[in-house]
């Protein structure tokens, strides 16, 4: 784990967490959402990038979050490595990615290696992020990745939960950082509603991977549920209550000997059937 740096927060798995992934032309006067294919290879670790905006300069990637996000963090892959970007702003209030209170980021440089040219910064309480591309229309940005905490509020969604203080699971504590080939590992963690008012009914957890590799990296993932024996690749948990937290939940490890070497990531995801 030392060969990296520490994680600076949650990374936002905004292909499927129902934030709003857009493109903005260059004027800020219209947007259009991404294609969910597109919206994957953004967010992915080793796909190429954009499509319909390639030959657009100066365009803004914008996403509009499912739900407020302290952000604390970016990486952007662009054609141009160490670049800087032109702007880099998030918004504690828009809700389409243009209208809104816009603040600035800091200065965001781009980077070739998804760990160790995350660019710290700071957006508090943040309902959107967008970063403008470099205004060659031959050059683009290839890949984004954000790092932001939920904001914790009253809300019908459920987290992840540390499996012994009462505080969401951090994302340097979901983080395997650099491990070998053959090993193996457990990470505890609980599953809370954050809704004062719903319950949760049949909670299914799995797994989801943009880029599973070969073997599958989510096939090298395990779950066990409280109270059970048996580790396997998806679980169903009690129903939560309005505030409630289930009990530890065990995410297991176990590398395959002849695992792809390089940079992967794992999500795992946590949905209820309804809210009632």
């Amino acid at each position: 784990m030392a060969d990296f740096p520490a994680i600076l927060g949650e990374r936002v798995p905004y292909d499927v967490d129902g934030t709003a992934v857009l493109f903005l032309d260059k004027d800020l006067n219209s947007s259009i959402p991404y294609a969910q294919n597109i919206v994957e290879s953004l967010n992915s670790d080793t796909r190429p990038g954009l499509a319909n905006s390639d030959t657009y300069g100066g365009w803004y990637f914008c996403c509009v979050f499912a739900q407020p996000r302290d952000i604390k963090g970016v990486y952007v892959r662009h054609e141009l490595w160490q670049n800087t970007l032109p702007a880099a702003e998030y918004s504690p209030d828009t809700t389409n990615g243009i209208d809104g209170t816009w603040l600035t980021l800091g200065s965001i440089e781009t980077g070739g290696n998804m760990r160790n040219d995350i660019r710290a910064c700071n957006g508090p309480s943040a309902k959107g992020i967008r970063l403008k591309s470099n205004n060659n229309s031959a050059t683009k940005i290839q890949r984004v990745h954000i790092y932001a905490d939920p904001v914790i509020i009253d809300e019908q969604r459920l987290d992840f939960w540390h499996a012994t203080e009462d505080r969401p699971l951090s994302g340097q504590e979901a983080n395997w950082g650099d491990i070998p080939r053959g090993s193996s590992g457990d990470l505890e963690f609980r599953i809370k509603n954050l809704s004062s008012s719903k319950t949760a009914q049949q909670i299914q957890l799995g797994f989801h991977a943009l880029d599973p590799g070969n073997p599958s990296n989510p096939g090298q993932h395990l779950l066990k549920a409280p109270n059970s024996s048996q580790f396997l690749s998806a679980i169903n948990i009690n129903d939560l209550a309005p505030t409630a937290t289930s009990g530890v939940i065990t995410l297991r490890r176990v590398t395959d000997m002849q695992a792809q070497l390089g940079l992967y990531t794992v999500t795992v995801k946590a949905e209820p059937v309804s809210w009632q």
